[in-house]
């Protein structure tokens, strides 16, 4: 089974949501920061593990704007929706 992952992410004023789905796999996940939920800490958790085994992360305009956000929330290593 491949690590590879499908993923988009939306952003919105005080609204972040992304998922992801295996490629393979039938597993869905998905992650939201805004007013009302902030899961920051376990979608860090989620990349860190993806990074660790090695998985590609496979997306729609990756290069122009999701990878760029994801980055960025990678480095800050949280975020809250304001």
């Amino acid at each position: 089974m491949s690590n590879d992952w499908v993923y988009d992410l939306e952003t919105y004023p005080n609204v972040f949501t992304i998922a992801f789905e295996h490629a393979e796999a039938p597993i869905k996940l998905c992650f939201e920061i805004s007013d009302w939920r902030n899961e920051s800490a376990a979608l860090r958790d989620f990349l860190d593990e993806l990074i660790h085994r090695g998985s590609r992360l496979i997306g729609f305009n990756n290069l122009g704007f999701d990878y760029p956000i994801l980055y960025t929330f990678l480095k800050m290593g949280s975020s809250d929706a304001i």
